[in-house]
């Protein structure tokens, strides 16, 4: 910044210098004028020459990542996604859809589901409460309609 600020200050005194020096009458005034004054105009406009390099640049895109590299990463994300929560989204989806479905109370059902390695095997519904009056066969049947998992279910 201080080049800069330097540059300009000499191109302006010695500009002015050069036009005090020249005789008023002198036709080469003009010229030396004019060319002082696209000198000054080109040394601040410098900066923004090098802004546009820079936009250029960034603009290119060249600084994302590659689409290979995306997918990897959202495939090795999503992985461990579902592993680790889709236990216990399972067992919430399957008792939130039991409970509206067949009118129970959330404290008379539990939902377990068995996982073997990364993916859901089976499901066991517990019922308690008054949900031990509801068809056993009808639940377990809506829940392999839903999740396409065999189904059993026990009373407490």
């Amino acid at each position: 910044m201080k080049n800069y600020l330097l540059s300009i200050l000499a191109v302006s005194l010695s500009s002015s210098l050069i036009l005090h020096l020249l005789p008023e009458k002198v036709s080469l005034k003009k010229g030396v004028h004019f060319l002082s004054v696209l000198l000054l105009l080109s040394l601040l406009l410098s900066p923004l020459l090098s802004v546009r390099g820079s936009l250029a640049e960034f603009f290119s895109f060249e600084w994302l990542p590659k689409e290979e590299t995306l997918q990897k990463n959202y495939e090795e994300t999503r992985d461990d996604s579902l592993s680790s929560y889709s236990k216990e989204y399972l067992e919430t989806l399957v008792k939130e859809r039991l409970v509206s479905a067949f009118s129970l109370r959330e404290g008379d059902l539990r939902v377990y589901v068995t996982m073997e390695g990364e993916s859901a095997a089976k499901v066991l519904l517990i019922l308690s409460g008054k949900a031990i009056w509801q068809d056993s066969a009808k639940l377990e049947a809506f829940v392999e309609k839903l999740l396409g998992l065999p189904c059993s279910s026990a009373i407490e």
